[in-house]
């Protein structure tokens, strides 16, 4: 498990507020939301309704309770956390969700004092049913056994049957290996992100954004890996160094997977005469599909860089329909040195697009910041087929004051009903 370093290990003072619900939440939750964007980083707050969970921890057996707080898109939904009978001291760092999946949230949470960080750490499940009585539920995992660094893969899977855990070795063979790795480099794969496929032998995705998917078998006895490269990128000069997710990122949606890629376009600042000096100059994303099948073995499949259908291709500043849309006028408009406002989204800092998990005409979410450090975000909503912007929400962006991966998709909400209230202060606008 990753372990953050202590000197980063700080519960924001932005985390004790979590954002206000507003009246239209209630009567969305209502008609049902298919789709959500969940914060990463928990609230720590005493707020309940009938989402609310509770389970123990490991170490102290304290009493911890989970409450789930929705809100349509292109606002984001959010996770609040508490001890109940305790106060925000018991969390020295935000808890984070880690990975979800349809109805099935796993969270992470330190809980004790702050000199306890490295073994007060707990993992939870979180899990909703559907019912119009709530149907939730809490439930702590063992933690998973120790780990080294290996040149294969070590897959930890957990039975919620025998409550155990077995790991697995498991490598991309030499074959696939030869195929997508350029003559004297190694085969590289960082994971970003993992999205599950299904099937009898219950696929599952582990993602490189910047290179392809690693697809394994998890429920077979000896799982296998089957590689498949992403589409080439935009400009073939990007940062690999940075996080994958602000550019990029991939789902299932459907029969398909869906990958979406965002380049941003910069220049030079010619007026001074400072070449070192860059701003934001528009942006262009693209969203490709590929079909996975769902019965038998998937990664036993074959699949090819080719193999990737182009659906959209948009340029912000050129393209974007944002006329008479009075969700523009929520976002920050940058001037020219004449005073004069520049095209849509150019001088600003735009990231993070995330697909949304309906049908295929359904938006893509982007972040959008003025400048990097600013505290003030906007979550922007757009038809990449229709190519318009179909609206804005406010971000309550004071925890991540630079341009961070922030939140994810998820399908939640539908296991969820009548989640939106809250007892938040923050009330943040939004147009549709």
């Amino acid at each position: 498990m990753f372990v953050l370093p202590k000197y980063l290990a700080k519960l924001h003072e932005a985390t004790l507020h979590p954002p206000a619900s507003l009246p239209q939440d209630d009567d969305a939750v209502a008609a049902g939301i298919p789709l959500v964007l969940l914060d990463l980083e928990a609230y720590v707050a005493d707020i309940r309704n009938h989402t609310t969970a509770y389970s123990y921890t490991e170490q102290r057996h304290t009493k911890i309770q989970v409450t789930f707080c929705l809100a349509p898109p292109p606002r984001v939904s959010f996770l609040s956390v508490f001890c109940p009978g305790k106060d925000h001291t018991m969390f020295p760092m935000e808890p984070d969700i880690l990975a979800m999946d349809e109805n099935l949230v796993l969270l992470h949470a330190v809980v004790g004092p702050e000199d306890t960080i490295y073994k007060e750490r707990n993992l939870f499940i979180y899990q909703a049913d559907g019912d119009k009585d709530g149907g939730t539920s809490l439930h702590r995992l063992p933690s998973p056994p120790g780990h080294q660094t290996h040149r294969v893969a070590a897959l930890f899977v957990y039975n919620s049957k025998t409550e155990a855990w077995t790991v697995s070795l498991v490598s991309v063979d030499e074959q696939q290996k030869q195929q997508q790795q350029q003559p004297g480099d190694r085969f590289l794969h960082f994971n970003s992100k993992v999205i599950s496929i299904g099937g009898e032998a219950g696929t599952m995705g582990f993602v490189d954004l910047f290179r392809g998917i690693l697809l394994c078998d998890v429920l077979t006895s000896d799982p296998k890996l089957r590689y498949i490269p992403l589409p080439k990128p935009i400009w073939s000069g990007n940062d690999l160094s940075c996080d994958a997710r602000l550019h990029r990122d991939i789902a299932v949606v459907k029969d398909h997977i869906k990958y979406v890629e965002l380049q941003v376009r910069w220049k030079t600042d010619r007026d001074t005469g400072d070449e070192d000096r860059y701003h934001t100059d528009g942006w262009t994303a693209r969203t490709f599909s590929i079909p996975v099948v769902t019965a038998g073995s998937v990664s036993a499949a074959s699949y090819d860089a080719e193999d990737w259908s182009k659906e959209c291709d948009i340029k912000s500043s050129d393209e974007i329909d944002v006329k008479d849309n009075p969700s523009f006028d929520i976002l920050p408009r940058p001037l020219d040195k004449q005073g004069r406002a520049l095209p849509p989204f150019k001088s600003v800092i735009v990231c993070q697009p995330t697909l949304s998990l309906g049908d295929h005409d359904n938006p893509v979410y982007f972040m959008v910041k003025d400048v990097p450090g600013d505290d003030k975000g906007w979550v922007i909503s757009i038809c990449m087929k229709g190519k318009k912007l179909l609206g804005a929400a406010e971000f309550a962006a004071k925890r991540t004051d630079v341009a961070t991966f922030t939140y994810v998709h998820s399908k939640i909400s539908n296991y969820l009903i009548g989640a939106a209230g809250t007892y938040g202060d923050n009330i943040l606008p939004v147009h549709l």
